[in-house]
Formats: structure tokens, sequence, C-alpha cells
């Protein structure tokens, strides 16, 4: 790989770093399901700081699959009405 792949992924690894930072600083610790996603976005948060550190490209798709899910199902929940419900039924 050569350096300027090496910038370009270290600006998109750091850019899904804060996203996922910001995702874990704004959780709600008043409902249950905060703490699952609190070590679910602290696992994301890890590897891609270790695979950014180790340019370890090949575990890019294991971590794409997580968020996948995650995306899926926000997209479930906005989709079956006021996102706020299932939190206040808990």
């Amino acid at each position: 790989m050569e350096q300027g792949d090496y910038e370009k992924a270290n600006q998109h690894l750091t850019k899904a770093q804060d996203i996922v930072s910001e995702l874990l600083h704004s959780l709600d610790l008043r409902y249950s399901i905060a703490s699952d996603l609190m070590r679910l976005y602290d696992f994301l948060l890890q590897e891609l700081v270790q695979i950014n550190l180790h340019k370890e490209r090949d575990r890019i798709p294991g971590i794409l699959e997580v968020v996948g899910g995650l995306r899926y199902a926000w997209v479930a929940i906005r989709n079956a009405g006021d996102g706020r419900a299932y939190a206040i039924e808990e």
C-alpha cells in the first residue's frame, strides 16, 4: 500500500472513530439497552483504533458487518414509528 493510501485510510478511520465516540458519549444510561450499546460501541472504537494503528485492512469487513447490522436495526426502529417508544417501554 502506498503512503497516500495510508493517509486516506487514516482520515477515514479517524472520522469513523469520531462518529463511534460521539455515539458512545451520547448514550442515555437510564435505559438497559444503553449498556449493551456501550459495549458494542466500545468494541467498534477499539477495533477502529487497532485497524488504524496496525494497518490491518483485512479487519474492516467485520466492522462493516457490525455497523450494517446496527444500521438495519436503526432503520427498523425508525420505520416502526417513534424511536423513543422502545426506550420508554423498557
